[in-house]
C-alpha cells in the first residue's frame, strides 16, 4: 500500500495544556467561580486585552464571565447588534474570527467596538443541552492572527464552560428544591455535592487523558526525527542507459549485496525482484512518471513495501533529486531509499491509541450526562465493545441479596444471561471480587477455576474488571473473545481500567440520581404528611437518616432530637433533652459552635458547615451541619440537621494516601517518585543524585520462608534506607524488591556518604536480627551538568547497582540457605541424630555397591539435606497427629520442589539439587513430583529413599511408636518393586542381617 508520509502535529502546546490542567485542578463547587477561572485562562492563553463569556439570560446579553473588563463596561445589555449575539444565533460549532472591526458593520451596531477601540474579535459558541446559549470571546485593541493552537485552546475552554453551565443549572434546580423543602433539603444538597465531586474527578481524568494523548504525539515526532537520522540506501539513475546504479548501502536494506545482485538494474527488474506484488503496479507507474519527467526541481516521496531476500516484508520511502547540465538538460537522477518500517508501525500504534483515548474521552463526557441507570449500563457495554473490539460482554451489579451479583446488561454470547445471579466466590468473579483487581485469563476454556457451564466452552480470553464505589467492589464489567490467540495488550488493559473507573463514577451518579429521585418523592410524601397531622410529622422527623436536633435559642438546651441523633452519637433521648451541647461534650471545637451561632444571628441560617462531633464513646465523627432559626410554640429555637460524612472523609484520606505512598513500606510509591523525578528534571538544578537499591534474595525468601517473611524483609530494607538518607531526600519503593532515592543538592561526596550510612545500617540491623539477614545492592549516580537528563542518571545508578548485585547475589543466597537450615533444626525437621543415622546407613549401602568416595560424600550430603524444602510446609501439617487430608498431602509434597529451588541457590548444595527434587520418586512411577520410574530415578535418590524409610519406621513418630527391625524389614520387602528398587532392598536387608549377626 502506498501513501504520502506526513508529520503528526500536537493539538495544543505542552505549556498551554499544563495551564489548563492547573486551572481545572483549582475548580470548586461554584460553577460561576469556575466560569470566571476559565474566562481568565482564555485571556492568559490567547494574550487578549479582555475576555468575556456572554450569556443569553431572560432575553438579555449578560457577561457571566469577565477578565480585564473596563470599569465602565456594561455587563447586562440588549443583545441586538452585539457580535456575541450574532455568533450565538449563527449556531456555528467552530471558533469565529473577525479582524478590522472598525471597517465592519459592528462599528455601528456593537457599542463596545467604537467605545473601546476594538480591532480583533475571536469567539466560540457555548453549547448547553444541545442549544447555543452563550459565546466565549477574546477582544484585542490590535490586529491579531491566530494559529491552530489558539483555536483549539478557545474551543476546549468553551466546552469546559458548557460543562459548568450544566452544573449551574443543576445547582439552580437544587436551590429551588431547597426553598421548597427548607431544612429537609440538606441531605439532597449533600448528595449533589458528591455528584459535583464525581464530575470534577472526571474532568481531571479527561485532562490526564488529553495530556497522555499529547505525550504520545510528541513521542511520534521524536521517532520521526530518529528515523531521519538513520542510514540511507543511495542510488543513481542514468536517463541515457535507463538503468539504476546501486551500491552495498542500498542493497543492505534488501538483505543482499552488490556481489549477488550486480551494480546495474532496470526499473522493471527492481520492481520485479524486490517490490511487494500488491505495490508493484503503483511503483512502476510512479517510477515511469518520475523518470520520464523533465522537471528540474522534481521531488517525490514514494512509499511502498518491499520483500527482502530473507522473506521479511518491510516499508521504505524513496527520495529523489535531479542533476542538470549547463543547458538545463537532466543528465542524472539520484536519490536514496530509507527503511521506515518501525516508524510506520509506531505511528500506526500511536494512531490506534489516540483513537482509543479520544473515544474514551468522548464516552466519558457523554456518560456523565446520563442519569438513567439502564441507559448508563447500555452505554457502558456498547462503548466498551467498540473500544476493545469485541461483541461479547456483560455488566454484573450487586443486589440486596448478599453474596451475589446480577447480570444487568449483556451482549453477544452472553445476551441470554441477563437476570442471572452469580455467587461472588465463584470462577473469575470470585478472583476479581476478593482482590479488587482486573483479571485477564488467556485460554479460559482450559483454566482450572473456570465455570463448568457449557456456555463458557467457546471462550478463549476472559477479562473482568471491578466496578467500585467507595473503594468497594459493587460490580464487574466483563468482556470475552472467541478468537484463538486473542488477548489484551498492556495499553488495552490500562485503557479498560480507566474506562472502568469512569463507568464506576457514572453508575454511582445514576444510582445517586435514582436515590435522589426516590428521596424527592419520599420528601414530598413527608411534606404532605406534615401538613396533615402533627403525629405524622413526628414519625417522619424520627425516620430521617441525618441527626436532627432542636435547641432553644435563649439557653441552648435541647428540646427535641430524632432517632438518628441518638443512634449516631450513642446517647439516649433522655440523656440529651434539657442539656446543652457543652454539658454533653458534643462539639470538638467550640470555635465552630460560636461561628455557627454568629452566622445564625446575622443571617438566620447555615448550610453545610463542616464540623466534628464527639460521640458518647469518645469517637470523633465528621459531618455537614445545616441550621435555621425557627419558632416552636412561640419561642425562638434553632433546628439543625447533621449529615455524617465520616466514612467519606476517611475514604478520601485513604485515596490521597494510596496515590502517594506504598502501603507495605510506607515509603513513597513509584508514581510519586516519577512525578518528583520529572519535577527536578523540569527545574534542571544541579547537583542532584539518585541512589538505586535492590533487595537481594527476596524471591528465595518468598519461595522458602513464605511471602510474609518476604514482606518483613522489604519492610526492614525500607526502614534501613529511611534511616540512612537525609530528611529532605525522596525515598520510594519503585518495584517488587527495588527502591530509589532522589537526593536534591547532593554531590558525589554527599551521595557516597549516604550510601555508606545505608550500608552501616544494614550491618547494624543484621547484627541485631540474625534470623533473616538483609542484603541490599546499591548503586548511585550524580547529575553534575544541566544538559544531562535525570533519567540517564537513574539508568547509570541502576547499572552500578546491578554490577554490585552480581557480587552480592551468591553471598545473600548462602546466608538465606543457612537461615533455612537453622530454622529446620529449631523445628526438629533436620536433627543431627536423624541425619547421622541416615548418613551411616547410606554409606554402608553405597560401599556395598562399590561407589566412589566423591559420590558417597554427595550421598551423605543428600541424606542430611533431602528434606530442606520442608521449611515451606506449615508446622500444623508436618506435626499433624493423625492422617493428612488430600489438600495437606498436596501441600507436603511441595517440599521437594521448594528444596530444589533452595539448593539451586547454594553453591554447597547445587550438586545435589536434582536429587533433592527426585528423592520421593517411586520405582513403579507412582511417586512425586515428576512421576519417573525405575532407573530413571538417580541411584543416590533410591539409596536415600530406602534408608530414610527404614529410619522413619524404626523411630518413634507423633502418630505411632517405632516398629521392630523385623517388621521394618518385612515392610521394605513388601514395598520392593513398587516404592523401592528391589535389588537395593535385597542388598540393604543383607547388610542389616550382617549387622544384626555381628551386633
Amino acid at each position: 500500500m502506498a501513501r504520502k508520509v506526513s508529520q503528526v502535529r500536537p493539538t495544543v502546546s505542552d505549556e498551554r495544556w499544563i495551564k489548563m490542567t492547573e486551572c481545572l485542578l483549582c475548580f470548586d463547587a461554584d460553577p460561576m467561580n469556575n466560569i470566571n477561572r476559565l474566562t481568565a485562562l482564555c485571556g492568559d492563553l490567547l494574550g487578549a486585552d479582555c475576555v468575556l463569556y456572554n450569556r443569553l439570560y431572560h432575553e438579555q446579553l449578560c457577561a457571566w464571565g469577565q477578565w480585564q473588563a473596563p470599569h465602565d463596561f456594561q455587563a447586562v445589555d440588549n443583545p441586538e447588534g452585539h457580535i456575541c449575539y450574532d455568533i450565538i444565533r449563527s449556531k456555528h460549532d467552530e471558533p469565529i474570527v473577525i479582524r478590522q472591526l472598525p471597517d465592519s458593520k459592528y462599528f455601528y451596531t456593537d457599542p463596545n467596538v467604537k467605545k473601546y477601540g476594538l480591532q480583533t474579535y475571536i469567539g466560540k459558541p457555548v453549547i448547553f443541552d444541545g442549544k447555543h446559549v452563550g459565546s466565549l470571546c477574546a477582544l484585542y485593541m490590535r490586529d491579531v492572527v491566530f494559529d491552530e493552537d489558539s483555536l483549539r485552546a478557545i474551543n476546549s475552554i468553551a466546552k469546559a464552560i458548557g460543562v459548568e453551565e450544566v452544573r449551574q443549572q443543576a445547582n439552580e434546580a437544587l436551590r429551588k428544591k431547597e426553598e421548597k423543602y427548607r431544612l429537609l433539603s440538606g441531605e439532597l444538597t449533600a448528595a449533589n455535592e458528591e455528584l459535583t465531586a464525581s464530575e470534577k474527578e472526571l474532568r481531571m481524568r479527561c485532562v490526564q487523558l488529553q495530556v497522555l494523548e499529547e505525550a504520545l504525539r510528541t513521542s511520534g515526532e521524536q521517532l520521526s526525527l530518529a528515523v531521519e537520522l538513520a542510514h540511507l540506501g543511495p542510488w543513481k539513475y542514468d536517463p541515457d542507459t535507463q538503468q539504476f546504479e546501486f551500491g552495498d548501502e542500498f542493497y543492505a536494506i534488501y538483505g543482499t549485496d552488490v556481489t549477488r545482485e550486480g551494480i546495474f538494474m532496470t526499473p522493471d527488474a527492481y520492481a520485479r525482484e524486490f517490490v511487494h506484488p500488491d505495490d508493484a503496479w503503483m511503483v512502476k507507474a510512479e517510477l515511469g512518471r518520475m523518470l520520464s519527467s523533465s522537471e528540474r526541481h522534481l521531488s517525490s516521496h514514494l512509499e511502498h513495501r518491499i520483500i527482502r531476500r530473507d522473506g521479511e516484508v518491510r516499508t521504505i520511502v524513496v527520495r529523489i533529486n535531479v542533476v542538470t547540465d549547463a543547458a538545463g538538460k537532466i543528465v542524472k537522477w539520484y536519490g536514496a531509499n530509507q527503511d521506515i518500517t518501525e516508524q510506520t508501525q509506531a505511528a500506526e500504534k500511536i494512531r490506534r491509541q489516540n483513537v482509543l483515548l479520544t473515544s474514551l474521552h468522548e464516552t466519558a463526557l457523554v456518560l456523565m450526562q446520563r442519569f438513567n441507570i439502564n441507559e448508563v449500563l447500555k452505554m457502558i457495554i456498547d462503548s466498551v465493545m467498540v473500544l476493545l473490539g469485541t461483541s461479547d460482554g456483560f455488566v454484573l451489579l450487586d443486589e440486596e441479596e448478599a453474596g451475589t451479583f446480577t447480570a444487568k446488561v449483556a451482549t453477544g454470547i452472553h445476551a441470554n444471561q441477563v437476570g442471572l445471579k452469580v455467587n461472588v466466590t465463584e470462577g473469575l468473579l470470585g478472583k476479581v471480587y476478593s482482590s479488587g483487581q482486573i483479571m485477564v485469563i488467556d485460554n479460559y476454556n482450559k483454566w482450572g477455576n473456570r465455570l463448568s457451564d457449557s456456555h463458557f466452552d467457546k471462550i478463549e480470553c476472559f477479562v473482568e474488571v471491578p466496578l467500585k464505589s467507595d473503594n468497594k467492589v459493587v460490580g464487574v464489567l466483563g468482556i470475552t473473545y472467541l478468537e484463538h490467540g486473542r488477548t489484551l495488550a498492556e495499553y488495552e488493559v490500562a485503557l479498560l481500567q480507566r474506562f472502568a473507573d469512569i463507568a464506576s463514577i457514572a453508575i454511582d451518579n445514576a444510582r445517586l440520581y435514582d436515590s435522589m429521585q426516590r428521596e424527592l418523592v419520599h420528601r414530598e410524601m413527608v411534606q404532605a404528611a406534615l401538613a396533615a397531622s402533627e403525629e405524622k410529622f413526628s414519625k417522619a422527623f424520627r425516620r430521617v437518616a441525618d441527626a436532627i436536633g432542636i435547641v432553644r435559642l435563649s439557653d441552648g438546651r435541647y428540646i427535641e432530637v430524632n432517632d438518628a441523633f441518638s443512634k449516631i452519637l450513642g446517647y439516649s433521648r433522655e440523656e440529651i433533652i434539657g442539656r446543652t451541647s457543652a454539658e454533653i461534650g458534643l462539639w470538638c471545637n467550640e470555635a465552630h459552635y460560636a461561628k455557627i451561632f454568629e452566622v445564625l444571628r446575622t443571617k438566620g441560617s447555615v448550610h453545610e458547615f463542616e464540623v466534628s462531633w464527639r460521640t458518647k464513646s469518645g469517637e470523633i465523627r465528621v459531618g455537614l451541619d445545616s441550621a435555621e432559626v425557627i419558632e416552636v410554640g412561640g419561642e425562638r429555637c434553632i433546628v439543625y440537621a447533621w449529615h455524617d460524612i465520616t466514612e467519606r472523609k476517611q475514604a478520601e484520606e485513604r485515596l490521597r494516601y494510596l496515590s502517594v505512598y506504598d502501603t507495605l513500606t510506607d515509603l513513597y510509591n513509584r508514581a510519586f517518585f516519577v512525578e518528583e523525578l520529572n519535577r527536578y528534571q523540569a527545574k534542571n538544578c544541579i547537583p542532584v543524585a539518585v541512589i538505586m537499591c535492590d533487595t537481594d534474595g527476596l524471591k528465595l525468601v518468598n519461595d522458602t520462608l513464605g511471602h510474609t517473611a518476604g514482606d518483613q524483609l522489604l519492610v526492614a530494607a525500607a526502614e534501613i534506607i529511611r534511616r540512612g538518607v537525609r530528611s529532605d531526600d525522596v525515598s520510594a519503593r519503585i518495584g517488587g524488591d527495588e527502591f530509589a532515592v532522589i537526593l536534591p543538592g547532593a554531590d558525589e561526596k554527599i551521595a557516597q556518604a549516604v550510601v555508606e550510612r545505608i550500608r552501616s545500617e544494614i550491618g547494624a540491623y543484621n547484627q541485631d536480627n540474625p534470623a533473616i539477614p538483609v542484603s541490599i545492592s546499591i548503586g548511585y549516580s550524580v547529575k553534575k551538568d544541566t544538559i544531562i537528563s535525570l533519567r540517564d542518571v537513574v539508568k547509570e545508578a541502576d547499572d552500578h547497582m546491578y554490577r554490585e548485585k552480581l557480587n552480592h547475589s551468591q553471598s545473600a543466597h548462602s546466608d538465606i540457605v543457612h537461615t533455612v537450615v537453622k530454622l529446620l533444626e529449631e523445628r526438629d525437621c533436620m536433627t543431627d541424630e536423624h541425619a547421622g543415622r541416615l548418613q551411616e546407613l547410606a554409606t554402608k549401602l553405597a560401599l556395598k555397591l562399590g561407589l566412589s568416595e566423591s559420590i558417597i560424600a554427595d550421598i551423605q550430603l543428600l541424606a542430611k539435606y533431602h528434606d530442606i524444602g520442608k521449611i515451606g510446609v506449615p508446622d500444623n501439617i508436618l506435626k499433624a497427629p493423625g492422617p493428612l487430608t488430600e489438600n495437606e498431602k498436596l501441600e507436603i509434597r511441595r517440599h521437594c520442589e521448594i528444596g530444589y529451588r533452595i539448593a539451586r541457590s547454594s553453591t554447597e548444595l547445587l550438586p545435589i539439587s536434582s536429587w533433592i527434587l527426585k528423592h520421593h520418586e517411586w520405582w513403579d512411577g507412582n511417586g512425586y513430583p515428576l512421576g519417573i520410574s525405575g532407573k530413571e530415578i538417580p541411584l543416590e535418590c533410591r539409596i536415600v529413599a530406602i534408608v530414610d524409610a527404614y529410619d522413619a519406621m524404626t523411630s518413634d513418630q507423633l502418630c505411632r511408636k517405632a516398629m521392630s527391625c523385623e517388621a521394618t524389614i518385612n515392610e521394605l520387602k513388601r514395598c520392593a518393586g513398587t516404592q523401592f528398587d528391589p535389588e537395593l532392598v535385597e542388598l540393604f536387608v543383607s547388610i542389616l542381617n550382617i549387622g544384626g549377626a555381628n551386633g
